[in-house]
């Protein structure tokens, strides 16, 4: 009697993850980035403890700093600011998600922050309402990184 042996046949292992997709940067400016996007696609609900935005000098990560989200969309799409960073610098960033037993990433993708020189202030400075304790300067604040914005302040005496 020839006896004969049977198994299942081999599948692939189901990815038990969302996809965690890095989004673009927004206001890159001297010292940080305003806005670092994310996105988690999970339409399976799998449990997310933890996620927000690496970012390191290294295209490796061998050294990262990590910000944490705090709110997520219904379509999975978070924001981080990034603030501290070296003016003129690159770094690599990209979104992580946590499920509790391992980290998914998104791509790696660079940016570079803005070198620039101390601000300067514009040649029409006007000082108004100038009274015994108080007076009033408006100015336009420019920046090498092409930006341009008014300021006025009150001092009091």
């Amino acid at each position: 009697m020839a006896a004969t042996a049977s198994c299942e046949k081999d599948t692939l292992p189901t990815n038990l993850a969302p996809n965690v997709v890095t989004g673009s940067t927004d206001g890159i400016y001297r010292t940080g980035v305003t806005s670092i996007e994310g996105r988690i696609d999970n339409p399976n609900g799998y449990t997310v403890e933890e996620y927000g935005i690496q970012y390191s000098q290294f295209q490796s990560f061998a050294e990262p700093e990590e910000i944490k989200a705090t709110q997520m969309d219904t379509k999975g799409n978070f924001t981080v600011s990034v603030e501290g960073l070296e003016p003129g610098e690159g770094y690599y960033y990209r979104a992580y998600a946590f499920s509790g037993h391992n980290t998914i990433y998104g791509e790696a993708r660079p940016f570079t922050t803005v070198t620039t020189s101390a601000p300067q202030f514009d040649d029409y400075t006007t000082v108004t309402n100038v009274g015994l304790t108080s007076f009033d300067v408006s100015t336009t604040l420019l920046d090498d990184g092409g930006d341009e914005g008014g300021i006025q302040m009150s001092a009091f005496l």
